[in-house]
């Protein structure tokens, strides 16, 4: 089994909320070096707006959709808003 209480522990203090800074911080395939366009606006406004209970994001096809909810994801988590949990 996999105990993903010591991987928390291992993470510093200092955790990143901002969407953006997270995936600066990823490692991550050259393939996906930038956030695409659509992904930092919409990306933006969640932010601005994540305290509301309701937020619907709507994304084209092949626009990046996995890639917004794991960050959205992630910053809430660093938020301290949780538990949480992603399915696609």
């Amino acid at each position: 089994m996999i105990d993903f209480g010591k991987l928390l522990d291992a993470q510093d203090d200092e955790k990143p909320i901002f969407p953006k800074e997270i995936f600066e911080s990823l490692v991550r395939n050259e393939q996906f070096s930038y956030l695409r366009g659509d992904q930092e606006r919409v990306l933006e406004k969640w932010f601005n707006q994540r305290e509301l209970k309701d937020n619907i994001i709507k994304m084209n096809t092949g626009g990046g959709k996995t890639t917004v909810g794991l960050l959205q994801l992630q910053s809430s988590i660093n938020e301290g808003v949780g538990p949480a949990l992603y399915l696609s």
